[in-house]
């Protein structure tokens, strides 16, 4: 079986906006002729604390559960510091002189961020271990 997980956008105009449309028509050339089943979710949160309960409560949660299905025992802490770390949209620059950065605490996040988090979190899994959130 041959599966593919892509992440993008619904606009204004009701299109699937995607920077993936190469990997989408490569898989679709790989798999002429066969039969395929496409699942698609929309997941809009309209707040802060929304899209924190829905970062934390599926997001994170599911990648606990796969690393636990892979031997691997993780808090949801050290799971949810795992994926901030792979992102750099998470890092901050806390020095103009050296460079130096670290990574945003959740509390500190705007509405935005949090979607970029949550976006950006189920591509890097989806990418990672073939898993769609």
């Amino acid at each position: 079986m041959s599966e593919l997980a892509i992440q993008g956008r619904i606009n204004q105009k009701g299109q699937f906006i995607t920077n993936d449309n190469g990997k989408l028509h490569e898989f679709f050339g790989q798999n002429k002729g066969r039969t395929a089943i496409m699942r698609v979710e929309a997941y809009i949160p309209n707040t802060r604390s929304e899209m924190k309960g829905y970062y934390y409560g599926k997001i994170v949660h599911d990648l606990q559960q796969i690393f636990l299905e892979t031997g691997v025992s993780a808090t949801i802490g050290e799971c949810d510091l795992w994926l901030r770390s792979k992102l750099p949209c998470m890092y901050k620059q806390i020095s103009l002189k050296s460079a130096e950065s670290e990574i945003m605490d959740t509390e500190e996040l705007s509405k935005d961020q949090w979607m970029m988090l949550i976006d950006r979190s189920t591509q890097l899994v989806a990418e990672t271990f073939k898993y769609i959130i």
